[in-house]
């Protein structure tokens, strides 16, 4: 993980049940965990995401040739990683906090 301390067992099984919407992710953006509430809104399972890359998950719509969606999140990202900011996507309320 980029040299990067993986958090703790403890720390991901809070996040889980975090009041809120969490992804978690690597600096190489694979999915540590999400919160419980993600997984909800998502309609996906813990099991079926964890250790997948973000994009590999969450992929573009392929029904829609202009989809940007992963380009913009990435874009994002990628700032986070740079800057060490938090940032929250306004177009889909959800946080990303990078571990």
């Amino acid at each position: 993980m980029s040299g990067t301390k993986r958090p703790s067992d403890e720390t991901l099984q809070a996040l889980e049940t975090a009041p809120n919407m969490y992804l978690i992710l690597s600096p190489e953006l694979h999915i540590l965990t999400a919160s419980d509430l993600y997984l909800k809104a998502t309609q996906t399972a813990r099991e079926a995401i964890v250790g997948k890359h973000v994009f590999e998950a969450f992929p573009d719509n392929p029904e829609l040739p202009d989809a940007d969606g992963v380009q913009n999140i990435n874009a994002s990202l990628q700032n986070v990683l740079r800057t060490k900011r938090k940032i929250t996507c306004v177009c889909n309320a959800m946080t990303y906090l990078m571990c």
